[in-house]
C-alpha cells in the first residue's frame, strides 16, 4: 500500500508539471502539417490539417489522468468543488459538442469535420482541467504569462523594426509588408505613394489573435494587481511590467476588436473600483491608469496616423475590410438560410462559401455540365485562396456550420459560465459586519465584476472575427479564458 502511495504521489506531481508544460507551450505555433488545404488552387488554411506540441502535451495529460482514475486517485488530482449551475454548465457543454458531432454526418469534407471536432473536445477537455484539477493556480499563470510575454515580445520588436524572420521551431511564418495577404496598415498621404505597415503578429497566425490574447492576458495582469496583498517588488513590478509589455503588443497588433475589448473590460473594472472605499485599490487602480495612459500617449505620439486609420476606417485598405466583413455576414445569412438547423457541418464553412460563390458563375466547358459546383473553379483573377474565410463573427459560423441546436448551445455554455461565475460568490456578497474595514468591494465581489468583465470582452471580440473556431489557438484560447476566470472565482 506504501509502494501504491508513493506511486500515486508521483504520479500527481508528474501530472501538476504536464499542466504547468500546457500552460507554456499553449502559445507557441510550432506545427506538423499532416494534410495541406487546397482551395481556389491555392493553398488553404482552413482546410489544413495540423499537429501542435499542446495538442501532444494534452495527450500526455489524458493518459497520465487515466492511469489516475484507473487507480482511483481521484481524491488526489480533482478538486471537489460544488458551486451553483454546475451541472447546467457541464451540460451545455456536451450538448454543444453532440451538436458539432451531429453536422459530421451533413458535412461534405467529412474527414475535415471529424478533425475539427477533435479541436472542440480537446478544448472541452482543456476546461476540465483548469477548472476541475489540482495544482497551483499561480504557477500556471506564471507559465501561461512566460509564454504569452515571448509571443509580445516578438510583436513589439516585429513592429518597431517593421521586419520579421521564419522559424520553424516556433512557428512564426516569414510576413512581408509589400506581400499580399499580409496584414498590413496602409496609409496614404496627398501626392505621395501609400505607405504600408506591418501589423504586429507575434508568433501567432494573425495580429487579431495577438491582439485577443493580450487583451485577456492584460486583464488578468490588472486582476493580480489589485489582488495583490504583499509589498514585496516582485508582486509589485512583474504583474505591471508583463501589463506594460502585454498593453504595447496590443496597440501594435492594430487589432479593433482586441482595443474595444479591452477598453471596455478596464473601463468596467476601473468604474467598479472607484465607487468602492477601498482606497489602496484605488490607489493601484490609478497608478495603473497613469502608466498606461503614458504607454498610448507616446505609441500616438510615434504612430498617431496609423492609431487614426484603424479608428476611423478610412482608406483603401480599411474600406476594403469593412466591406468584406459586410458581404462575409451576407454570405453567411445565405448558407444560415440553405442549412438553419442542420448546417453545413464543422469545419465546411469556407467549402460552402465556395460553392455559393461558383453557383452563380457558369462553370467551365459546357452549360449542361453537372459537376458539383464545389469542384467548379472560379477564374484566377476574381477569387485567390486567401479570399475564401469563414464569416467575421463567431456565431454565425456556428450556426452556418452546426445549426440552430449549435449555436443554442454554444451561446448557452458561456452564458452558464458567467452565472457559475456570479453564484459561485453570491453567497458571500453579504454585508460587512459593523465595525469591520470600510471596503464594500470585498474580494469576492472584486472577482464576481473582474470575471464578468472579462466574459464580456471575450463576447465582444467573438462577435468581430472568427478565430475562435477556425483556428485552432482561437478554439483552444476561448475555453481556457473562461476556464481560468471560473477557476479564479472559486478560489477567491
Amino acid at each position: 500500500m506504501l509502494k501504491l502511495n508513493n506511486i500515486l504521489l508521483k504520479l500527481s506531481k508528474t501530472y501538476s508539471a504536464v499542466v504547468y508544460l500546457l500552460a507554456f507551450v499553449f502559445s507557441f505555433q510550432t506545427r506538423l502539417i499532416l494534410s495541406p488545404g487546397e482551395l481556389s488552387g491555392g493553398y488553404s488554411e482552413y482546410g489544413t490539417i495540423s499537429l501542435y506540441p499542446v495538442d501532444l502535451v494534452m495527450l500526455l495529460l489524458a493518459f497520465i489522468l487515466t492511469i489516475l482514475l484507473a487507480l482511483k486517485a481521484d481524491k488526489i488530482i480533482l478538486k471537489k468543488i460544488r458551486f451553483r449551475g454546475k451541472m447546467t454548465l457541464i451540460g451545455f457543454m456536451f450538448f454543444f459538442l453532440i451538436s458539432s458531432a451531429a453536422s459530421i454526418v451533413f458535412a461534405s469534407d467529412k474527414w475535415l469535420a471529424l478533425f475539427r471536432f477533435g479541436w472542440l473536445a480537446e478544448g472541452a477537455f482543456l476546461f476540465s482541467v483548469i477548472v476541475f484539477s489540482n495544482y497551483k493556480t499561480l504557477r500556471l499563470f506564471f507559465f501561461l504569462g512566460l509564454g504569452f510575454s515571448i509571443q509580445a515580445g516578438i510583436a513589439v520588436w516585429q513592429f518597431a523594426a517593421q521586419s520579421d524572420f521564419a522559424l520553424k521551431w516556433l512557428g512564426m511564418a516569414l510576413h512581408k509588408a509589400e506581400e499580399l495577404g499580409v496584414s498590413v496598415i496602409e496609409v496614404s498621404n496627398p501626392g505621395e505613394l501609400p505607405e504600408r505597415w506591418l501589423r504586429a503578429y507575434g508568433g501567432l497566425p494573425h495580429p487579431n489573435i495577438l491582439g485577443a490574447a493580450m487583451a485577456g492576458a492584460g486583464l488578468f495582469c490588472l486582476y493580480f494587481l489589485l489582488g495583490r496583498r504583499s509589498a514585496d517588488r516582485v508582486g509589485k513590478y512583474l504583474p505591471i511590467g508583463a501589463l506594460t509589455l502585454f498593453f504595447i503588443a496590443l496597440l501594435a497588433s492594430f487589432s479593433r476588436s482586441a482595443w474595444i475589448a479591452f477598453i471596455f473590460g478596464f473601463a468596467f473594472i476601473f468604474v467598479a473600483i472607484m465607487i468602492g472605499k477601498n482606497l489602496s485599490k484605488r490607489k493601484i487602480m490609478l497608478e495603473i491608469t497613469l502608466v498606461l495612459g503614458m504607454v498610448f500617449f507616446v505609441f500616438f505620439s510615434l504612430y498617431g496616423d496609423l492609431v487614426l486609420t484603424r479608428i476611423k476606417g478610412e482608406g483603401r485598405l480599411e474600406n476594403l475590410s469593412i466591406s468584406e466583413r459586410i458581404g462575409s455576414s451576407k454570405e453567411a445569412w445565405t448558407i444560415i438560410k440553405s442549412h438553419p438547423f442542420l448546417g453545413v457541418g464543422i469545419g465546411n464553412y469556407v467549402l460552402a462559401e465556395f460553392g455559393l460563390r461558383n453557383s452563380n458563375r457558369p462553370a467551365d466547358g459546357a452549360a449542361g455540365d453537372q459537376s458539383s459546383a464545389v469542384n467548379r473553379q472560379p477564374s484566377a483573377e476574381n477569387f485567390k485562396a486567401w479570399d475564401y474565410q469563414p464569416a467575421h463573427n463567431l456565431f454565425l459560423l456556428i450556426w452556418a456550420e452546426s445549426g440552430i441546436s449549435g449555436l443554442i448551445a454554444f451561446i448557452g455554455f458561456f452564458a452558464s459560465a458567467a452565472y457559475c461565475l456570479f453564484f459561485a460568490v453570491f453567497p458571500r456578497l453579504a454585508p460587512r459586519p459593523a465595525g469591520s474595514a470600510g471596503e464594500d468591494l470585498t474580494p469576492e465581489r472584486q472577482q464576481a465584476v473582474f470575471g464578468l468583465a472579462v466574459i464580456a470582452s471575450l463576447a465582444i471580440m467573438m462577435a468581430f472575427d472568427h478565430f475562435w473556431m477556425s483556428l485552432h489557438i482561437g478554439v483552444l484560447l476561448s475555453f481556457l479564458i473562461s476556464a481560468l476566470v471560473l477557476r479564479l472565482a472559486l478560489e477567491s
